[in-house]
């Protein structure tokens, strides 16, 4: 009986080669865990840099194209209000913003805030309307504006804009947004 108990016993614990193996195992298996992890957050980090640049993008082309489409709207019809300069890399336009109001009617005169200047200032995108520059998108590498032809007499009505921007964590993340913005109150 005392044979047995002492068999029974010697059977009961690990050696020492058993618990190396089962560190080796447990280890290899958190390294993988972890590198797991490693990938996924820095992907995670990657698409959020993506997202706000694509966001950043989006603002800019929203406000840009908005203006454009209402750059000379003159509900008096005093002819004051159009496209001022119209350059590959900026855009400046009047419109009166009293929206026909004839209550608010100032009699077609270009009042501080409806002279609007669209341009880049190093990376900044940035709108001017007479009080200074309003930065609209920040990290902005390119802004393209090209006029098209789009009616028999040979002005331009449509401006097609390219707005290329970076991420300003992560350089090498660049989205480019292009748009058409049709002038629905001038011939340019």
């Amino acid at each position: 009986m005392q044979a047995r108990t002492e068999a029974i016993l010697k059977n009961t614990g690990f050696t020492i080669v058993e618990l190396m193996v089962a560190m080796v195992i447990s280890l290899v298996v958190m390294g993988a865990i972890y590198s797991t992890f490693q990938v996924q957050q820095q992907s995670y980090i990657h698409q959020e840099r993506v997202a706000a640049v694509q966001q950043n993008l989006r603002a800019a082309m929203y406000y840009i194209t908005r203006e454009i489409r209402m750059a000379g709207y003159d509900p008096t019809g005093s002819s004051n209000f159009g496209v001022v300069t119209a350059a590959s890399d900026s855009i400046n336009f009047t419109m009166d913003y009293l929206y026909g109001d004839s209550a608010l009617s100032d009699n077609g005169v270009i009042d501080s805030g409806e002279d609007i200047t669209y341009s880049l200032s190093g990376t900044d995108l940035v709108r001017n309307a007479g009080s200074g520059n309003q930065v609209i998108a920040e990290n902005i590498d390119s802004l393209e504006l090209t006029y098209l032809d789009q009616d028999s007499n040979g002005t331009n009505e449509t401006v097609h804009i390219k707005i290329v921007g970076k991420s300003q964590k992560d350089t090498t993340i660049s989205r480019t947004l292009e748009s058409n913005a049709k002038c629905r109150n001038i011939d340019m």
